[in-house]
């Protein structure tokens, strides 16, 4: 659990409730000391608004704090589903938290151009040492198979993996707050099955 603490710890960094960080640059909500590899991953980040605003309900209603981190897809040869529809990269969300000792991980890929539908993924890997390596790996699997989760690798990597369907989405890619709210309480459910 020590190990899953600092790791977290690591991650999060301070996060900034609309006050100037150290060095008086820190956005609003922005997380101070995050080790953010994800180039320009940060201009796509309202592409997971409503993945984004589930967290927001997650922490408020049920007090879980997250690190959340974002990268754009790899390219892999002979593939497109690195990007979307509109030919901008497509991303996927890390978030990863601490609840009742036990570390796990959110994973969410932007499908907001109705390529496919991914369920958003919840995983509590087996060895964290190894985990920068897979989650490379499960990057590339996911283009590779046309924008589905590498189900046979995922459960081999991970000690417990539960998947939750998203709420739905009207044409205006809006859903509404009490399916957000459900969105959370099923994850947060799924925590402590």
């Amino acid at each position: 659990m020590d190990d899953a603490k600092e790791y977290i710890d690591e991650l999060i960094g301070d996060v900034n409730a609309d006050e100037p960080g150290i060095g008086g640059t820190v956005k609003a909500g922005d997380f101070e000391g995050a080790k953010d590899q994800t180039d320009d991953a940060h201009l796509y980040l309202d592409r997971f608004s409503a993945f984004m605003q589930m967290l927001y309900k997650l922490e408020e209603k049920y007090g879980i704090q997250y690190s959340l981190t974002s990268k754009i897809l790899p390219t892999v040869q002979g593939f497109t589903k690195h990007l979307k529809s509109d030919n901008n990269p497509r991303c996927i969300a890390e978030v990863h938290f601490l609840h009742q000792g036990q570390h796990f991980i959110l994973l969410e890929v932007d499908t907001s151009d109705n390529a496919n539908r991914l369920s958003t993924q919840l995983l509590t890997i087996k060895d964290m040492n190894c985990w920068e390596k897979n989650y490379e790996k499960i990057r590339k699997y996911i283009v590779q198979n046309t924008l589905n989760w590498p189900i046979s690798f995922i459960k081999e990597i991970a000690s417990r993996q539960a998947r939750f369907n998203h709420p739905r989405i009207d044409e205006g890619q809006q859903v509404a707050i009490d399916d957000l709210e459900g969105w959370a309480k099923r994850i947060y459910v799924g925590l402590n099955k």
